[in-house]
């Protein structure tokens, strides 16, 4: 969710639904689904974390059965990453729960879209981006499409807890920090 907020451009007539600062995990796909229904003509995308998917996996027979046509994007880090992220701000890097070292683990996304009849594709690198995501929003049919992500990779800037907006991290110099606050 973060990431999308952070970065999505939306165009003129596009929506963005989301749930915003309260980041309940689970909340994208059945909210896609509502969406979907809610205009049968818009194309839908739904963007969900690894483990955020689980939550509601079995919507996917509900996709299936109305013959939804949503583009599922499942941004994999192979663990709760916004969580290994708290730990490390605040918990020196002590993961419980949180990674593939302590016990998460994700199933497999392609047999996953085979078991439920969508389609399914791969992104595991930059060089095929935009082929790919040609080929994806072309095709009709619902996808599940996996997006690799290193399993360190960090939302930036984040807000930690007790600081201010001015104290986001990383840090900002002095210098650029005084330069915001004239503008």
């Amino acid at each position: 969710m973060t990431w999308a907020v952070q970065s999505i451009k939306l165009k003129e007539n596009n929506k963005f639904i989301s749930s915003f600062g309260n980041s309940p995990m689970g909340f994208a796909l059945p909210a896609s689904i509502g969406a979907s229904f809610a205009n049968k003509k818009t194309r839908v995308l739904s963007i969900n974390g690894d483990a955020s998917i689980q939550l509601n996996v079995q919507e996917l027979q509900t996709i299936k059965n109305y013959k939804l046509n949503l583009k599922i994007f499942i941004l994999n880090n192979s663990g709760f990453g916004i969580i290994k992220q708290f730990q490390d701000s605040y918990l020196k890097g002590r993961y419980e729960a949180s990674n593939y070292n302590t016990g998460v683990t994700n199933p497999n996304f392609k047999f996953l879209a085979k078991a439920y009849g969508l389609n399914y594709e791969l992104i595991n690198n930059d060089n095929v981006i935009i082929k790919k995501l040609n080929k994806i929003m072309a095709n009709k049919k619902t996808t599940i499409v996996e997006i690799k992500i290193h399993p360190n990779e960090k939302i930036v800037p984040k807000l930690l807890f007790g600081k201010s907006l001015e104290e986001m991290h990383p840090s900002l110099s002095k210098k650029k920090l005084l330069y915001i606050k004239k503008l």
